[in-house]
């Protein structure tokens, strides 16, 4: 994938004390090329991400990776089938959006994995079954699954994913 004339933007949770995953991938795919115009930042909910993407003025040839954080950032205790309600739904939100503003983009969790859950209840399954899984790395998975082992192998088989795309 040839990224050089494309304005790359980082979305979603990002970490405070380390390079994010997205300068890691346009550094192997991108080599001299745009640097990421990072929009994340610490504990931005899901919610948060998609305030954004009704909120920036994105180019036309963009390219947006998501980070998608936790499920109850900013939110008390509630019921597992609430929490994965909340998340499901602001992810096929902000799909819409995407799909909305033609952007190329990847989705990826940026901690833990938000399609691991299985779900009883009818609506549940039918919300799960209407998020697209296409741009969609390793949805099962999040960077915090694999960060304490290689943290490098995960970037690595991101830009397989990418290339494959």
């Amino acid at each position: 994938m040839k990224m050089m004339d494309t304005t790359i933007y980082n979305l979603g949770c990002s970490f405070k004390t380390h390079v994010s995953p997205i300068d890691i991938i346009n550094k192997q795919l991108n080599p001299g090329g745009k640097k990421v115009t990072n929009l994340a930042s610490p504990w931005l909910s899901l919610d948060g991400v998609l305030r954004r993407l009704y909120t920036t003025n994105f180019e036309t040839d963009s390219l947006l990776f998501i980070g998608l954080p936790l499920s109850n950032r900013f939110q008390g205790i509630n019921l597992v089938e609430q929490l994965i309600f909340h998340s499901w739904f602001t992810i096929l939100l902000i799909q819409k959006r995407l799909q909305e503003l033609n952007l190329n983009h990847y989705l990826y969790n940026s901690v833990y994995g938000h399609m691991q859950h299985n779900a009883d209840m009818l609506q549940l399954k039918k919300l799960k079954s209407e998020i697209s899984l296409h741009n969609y790395f390793q949805p099962n998975h999040g960077i915090k699954d694999l960060v304490d082992t290689d943290y490098v192998l995960w970037c690595k088989k991101f830009i397989k994913f990418i290339k494959e795309k």
